[in-house]
């Protein structure tokens, strides 16, 4: 997730030596949240456990909500492009075999992630964080409205993905993890919000 990061970021670094240290604090952060979840996870911390100037990690994420907002949103990258790619191999054209496609995808990004879980799925969320989700949710959207049934609308499309989200979250705080009964229920929550909202 770190090159992630660092390309993402507005002022990257440009050396090379700051570049493997920004990298090597990403690493001791997701190793920080691993153990201890956001709360373990501030600049100090993160200085101390990679062995980087607070003063370098400070010149990019100046404080702990600026540092998750950048790990969050190359995880939501990361996790929206998993699942466009899913549905996109899809054979199968039905509105119900693609939404099971990338609630499968989403359920196996997470459970092999367990930062992603923690950093998509623990909040609070601010204003960088709702733009990523917004983006993310921009291309689910556009990767599933041509081929669900013509007259599908954009909020129908954004409402079922944010169903499918609740429900997959709701498993995360429940089991620590996204089983696979909670996926069922998205699928089927999902499927039934669809249903109640035909198109054309």
């Amino acid at each position: 997730m770190s090159d992630i990061v660092v390309a993402q970021m507005e002022d990257s670094p440009q050396q090379e030596r700051s570049r493997t240290r920004i990298r090597r604090a990403l690493k001791a952060a997701e190793d920080l949240l691993r153990e201890g979840g956001p709360e373990l996870c501030s600049i100090p911390e993160v200085a101390k456990a990679s062995d980087v100037p607070r003063a370098a990690i400070y010149r990019y994420f100046p404080d702990r909500p600026a540092l998750l907002a950048a790990m969050a949103a190359a995880s939501m990258d990361q996790l929206g492009e998993a699942i466009r790619r899913a549905v996109e191999s899809a054979t199968d054209p039905a509105p119900h075999a693609l939404f099971r496609r990338a609630v499968d995808e989403t359920v196996r990004f997470f459970n092999a992630d367990p930062v992603a879980s923690i950093l998509q799925f623990n909040g609070p969320f601010g204003a960088i964080d709702r733009d990523t989700h917004h983006r993310k949710s921009r291309l689910l959207i556009d990767t599933l409205l041509p081929r669900l049934p013509a007259g599908t609308s954009d909020e129908t499309v954004a409402l079922t993905i944010e169903i499918i989200f609740a429900c997959l979250r709701y498993g995360y705080f429940r089991d620590g993890r996204v089983t696979p009964a909670i996926a069922e229920e998205a699928l089927r929550a999902a499927t039934a919000f669809l249903g109640a909202h035909p198109s054309g």
